[in-house]
C-alpha cells in the first residue's frame, strides 16, 4: 500500500471500475478513483458495536492529501471515544427543519387550542415573517443571534416583530417537549422586545356626549339602517322610516353604560354576577 501524498494521487489513473488506495502510514485512511475520474478521499471505521462504516472527506482538488489525513485523523480520534461521525453526519442531513416545527405547532398545538381567527392570523405571521427567513434552516442549528436577527429586520413594526417573538418562543418551547431540542434551548430567551406605541385611547367630551346619545337612541328606537348610496334596495326597505331600524338587547346597552363608568375590561362585564 503506498502512501498518499499529492505524488500519489496525480499518478493513479481510473480504470472500469472503482479504485481505494488504502494509506500505509494511516490506517482506515485512503482515496477512491472512480471510472469517471472523481477523486475522493475516504476514511474506513468500525464503530464499538462492531459496524464497519465509510465515510466520504472531500474530494481531491477541495482538499490536499494532508489536509484529508488531517481530518481522517479526527474522525478515528472521535471514534476511539464512542462515537460515530457518519451516523451524526446522517441524522444531522436529515433532521427537521423550522418549517417541519412550524407545522407542527400550527396542527399540534394552534389548532387545538386557539380560536380559528387567533389561528389564521398567527398562520399568516408565520408565512410572512418567518418560514422564509429562518424556514429551511435545520431546527438543531437555530441559535439566539439567528432569532435577533429576524427581530431586527421586523424593526419597522416593532408590534410585529413582539408578535413573531412570542410565537416562536412557544413553539420553541414545544419542541423540547416533543424532543426536537436539548431541554432549556430555547433561542428566543433573552431576546429583548421593541417597546410598542400605546394603543389606548380616551373618549373626549364630545365623543362621550354623542355616545349617550346613540345610547339613548338605541334604547328608546333601535338603532337606524345604515342604507349605502347607489344600491338597487329601496324597493325592499319599510315605507315608514321609523322603521328602518335594528333593536338592540338592552343587556348590551347595560354593558356599555357599566364599562363607561367602570373601566372595566369587557370580559369582566359580560361575565360579571
Amino acid at each position: 500500500m503506498p502512501n498518499i501524498t499529492k505524488r500519489t494521487v496525480d499518478a493513479v489513473k481510473p480504470t472500469s471500475k472503482k479504485q481505494i488506495l488504502w494509506d500505509s502510514k494511516l490506517k482506515g485512511f485512503g482515496l477512491q478513483v472512480m471510472p469517471s475520474g472523481a477523486k475522493t478521499f475516504i476514511v474506513q471505521y468500525r464503530t464499538h458495536e462492531g459496524r464497519s462504516r465509510r465515510m466520504s472527506l472531500g474530494r481531491y482538488g477541495e482538499l490536499t492529501p494532508d489536509q484529508a489525513r488531517d481530518l481522517a485523523t479526527n474522525v478515528l480520534a472521535t471514534v476511539r471515544n464512542g462515537d460515530d461521525p457518519l451516523l451524526k453526519r446522517e441524522n444531522k442531513r436529515t433532521a427537521p427543519t423550522v418549517n417541519v416545527l412550524l407545522d407542527l405547532y400550527m396542527s399540534k398545538h394552534v389548532q387545538v387550542h386557539n380560536k380559528p381567527k387567533t389561528m389564521k392570523d398567527i398562520e399568516r405571521l408565520l408565512k410572512r415573517c418567518v418560514r422564509s427567513r429562518l424556514g429551511l434552516m435545520k431546527l438543531s442549528s437555530v441559535r439566539r443571534q439567528d432569532i435577533a436577527k429576524l427581530h431586527h429586520a421586523l424593526r419597522a413594526t416593532p408590534r410585529q416583530a413582539n408578535q413573531v417573538l412570542a410565537v416562536l418562543s412557544k413553539a420553541f418551547n414545544l419542541a423540547e417537549v416533543w424532543g426536537l431540542r436539548p431541554e432549556h434551548s430555547n433561542p428566543v430567551r433573552l431576546v429583548k422586545r421593541y417597546k410598542e406605541t400605546e394603543r389606548d385611547r380616551f373618549l373626549s367630551e364630545e365623543e362621550l356626549q354623542r355616545l349617550g346619545q346613540a345610547l339613548e337612541l338605541a334604547k328608546h328606537e333601535g338603532l337606524p339602517w345604515i342604507i349605502k348610496a347607489g344600491k338597487d334596495t329601496a324597493k325592499h326597505l319599510p315605507k315608514d322610516v321609523a322603521k328602518r331600524a335594528t333593536p338592540v338587547n338592552p343587556r348590551a346597552l347595560y354593558c356599555l353604560r357599566l364599562l363607561l363608568y367602570t373601566g372595566a375590561r369587557l370580559s369582566e362585564i359580560a361575565t360579571l354576577k
